[in-house]
């Protein structure tokens, strides 16, 4: 996975640009459409379209595309993250980071590849596997266990367990979403993705209004909660709101409760973003 010399130049030489820098020279070239100030702020972000192309290309990377394949398809949803971004929007890198995943969704749908060395028996599987994966995660919000997958397969829990194996060790497509424990994923054993709670609500109002996704997946309960603790969500903006003490007095109920609720919320949110928009 070697990133072509040419973008690993100009990665090299190009300096990082602050928030308030692109959001100028965005300003600057919606006024004028010059090109060389939109030429400026790819080769600041050609870095984050690399990192994200090497995440999708290593699920991908039994296939017979090519790595070169996803940094270009990434830079198409980068020029489109600088012509659509709103100035009072969420971070430009949030924004961008979206775009880029979309655009490289996009080509993973309409461009055919084959998988490489993949036995026929077990395309079956997964296939089956992953239907099973959508179905459940549809209906609970959630990555789906190993034995909730187990279940509807009609299977035993150590055959899951092998199943998820062999899709880890194949590589495929959504490989890092797969449960391999009774309550974990294929996350927990691999590098920490977790994602703060200010960049899971900030991700969310970026492509779906942010009081929408909650009601369609939050208790009332668990709605209270979450916007009692981050009160001011606007524009991709938040700031801490109410400690679990004040809460937990306001509902009757333990400081802990609060905080266990919470990160519940926050692990159903972060699902969320991971099935919209790694998977």
């Amino acid at each position: 996975m070697k990133v072509p010399e040419s973008i690993q130049s100009i990665i090299d030489t190009t300096p990082r640009l602050k928030e308030e820098e692109v959001k100028t020279l965005l300003k600057q070239y919606k006024a004028t459409k010059d090109h060389k100030i939109k030429e400026k702020i790819v080769s600041s972000y050609l870095w984050l379209v690399v990192k994200i192309a090497k995440k999708f290309y290593k699920k991908y990377k039994n296939t017979d595309l090519e790595f070169s394949d996803f940094i270009e398809e990434g830079i198409i949803g980068l020029l489109k993250a600088i012509n659509r971004y709103k100035i009072l929007e969420a971070s430009f890198r949030t924004y961008a980071e979206y775009w880029i995943k979309q655009s490289i969704k996009m080509f993973l749908k309409e461009k055919p590849f084959t998988v490489a060395e993949l036995p026929p028996s077990l395309v079956d599987t997964f296939k089956k596997w992953y239907m099973a994966y959508n179905k459940i995660y549809k209906k609970v919000g959630r990555t789906p266990t190993l034995n909730e997958i187990a279940k509807m397969l009609k299977i035993s829990y150590n055959k899951a367990k092998k199943i998820a194996q062999q899709i880890n060790l194949f590589n495929v497509a959504e490989s890092l979403a797969t449960p391999i424990g009774d309550d974990a994923t294929i996350e927990d054993f691999i590098e920490d993705k977790s994602l703060p709670p200010e960049e899971i609500l900030s991700i969310l109002s970026v492509h779906e209004t942010l009081d929408e996704v909650l009601k369609k997946l939050l208790t009332k309960k668990e709605i209270f909660i979450i916007k009692q603790r981050y009160r001011e969500v606007k524009k991709g903006v938040l700031k801490k709101g109410l400690s679990y003490r004040k809460i937990a007095k306001m509902l009757h109920i333990s400081a802990e409760y609060v905080r266990q609720i919470e990160k519940q919320v926050l692990n159903k949110l972060s699902a969320y973003i991971k099935y919209k928009l790694y998977i």
